[in-house]
């Protein structure tokens, strides 16, 4: 009866964990998600994302992307090797100097830099990814990429960050992650002089599961152009200290779960034991007095 409880006991902890959320300080929070190709860029809730990189370890069961935030994509060619791009963070002028097999230089604002092909310049405090180079400068050329604001970076232990571009936050979380692509969520207040606000509150795991469900299949309807069966993603973990809290919850219950198979053992080894010595003693007990067999002859003395 007693480890029914503790099993009971058990049961109840693992089922329910603390969850974190934001809201907005003024009023309500406007939210949109999209899925982004690897080097691709989109625009969510009116701000340009980037994917630089997207990674899935699928056995460590980690997820991580790198995003450019308030990102434009431009293209470069020998007949128009310079473009003006606005971002809300401002405008900047980018032009290719040159291009070789070698060696690609761009200049951005007043600042110039080597380039090299699917990593991040920092430049004039601008980020550059350069996503294509084909051809040479002088000469036929073409050139494709994405400049942004700023580089952040989301994985399954920590899925949510907060930005600020042109004095608006915007709540960036990561709902699913592959080797190609990923989905990002986007939330802004409606009141955009406000600020998003962490709470937690304790939720079962049931519920949680319930709302994470009706919230799923609402994104979806919103989204008609993400198809779920079209990915190969994964969900990741939604907060470090609800997986830490689970984990703690798991190994304890497997040296609950030991300690009660140990103690079984022993009984059993008890059992046999005492067995083993009751079958000794039975055989060694005598099972009654032998009388000696008498000789079919006998003899007498006779006088």
């Amino acid at each position: 009866m007693k480890k029914g409880g503790l099993f009971v006991i058990i049961f109840f902890l693992l089922t329910n964990f603390i969850s974190a959320g934001y809201n907005c300080s003024v009023g309500l929070a406007e939210e949109d998600q999209k899925e982004i190709s690897l080097n691709g860029r989109t625009s969510i809730k009116g701000l340009g994302i980037g994917l630089t990189y997207s990674d899935e370890i699928a056995t460590l069961e980690k997820y991580s992307v790198k995003l450019l935030i308030d990102t434009v994509k431009f293209t470069l060619t020998d007949t128009s090797n310079s473009t003006e791009v606005e971002m809300k963070s401002g405008a900047d002028t980018i032009e290719l100097l040159n291009l070789t097999s070698n060696l690609i230089r761009i200049k951005v604002g007043s600042d110039s830099g080597k380039a090299e092909l699917l990593e991040i310049l920092d430049i004039n405090n601008r980020k550059l990814f350069l996503t294509s180079a084909q051809g040479t400068y002088p000469g036929t050329a073409t050139i494709e990429g994405l400049i942004g604001n700023k580089e952040v970076l989301l994985d399954n232990t920590s899925p949510t960050k907060i930005e600020s571009v042109d004095d608006v936050d915007y709540l960036l979380e990561l709902f699913s992650a592959s080797d190609t692509n990923a989905i990002i969520i986007v939330k802004k207040c409606e009141d955009e002089n406000a600020e998003f606000i962490e709470i937690a509150e304790s939720v079962s795991k049931n519920e949680t599961t319930s709302n994470i469900t009706e919230t799923n299949e609402t994104r979806v309807i919103e989204n008609e152009t993400f198809s779920k069966n079209e990915l190969n993603v994964k969900k990741p973990e939604q907060k470090k200290d609800s997986s830490l809290f689970g984990r703690v919850m798991i190994i304890l219950l497997i040296i609950i779960i030991a300690g009660g198979i140990i103690i079984l053992g022993i009984s059993i080894f008890k059992k046999l034991r005492n067995k083993k010595q009751i079958q000794e003693t039975s055989e060694a007990t005598p099972q009654g007095n032998v009388q000696p067999e008498q000789s079919d002859y006998s003899f007498t003395n006779q006088e």
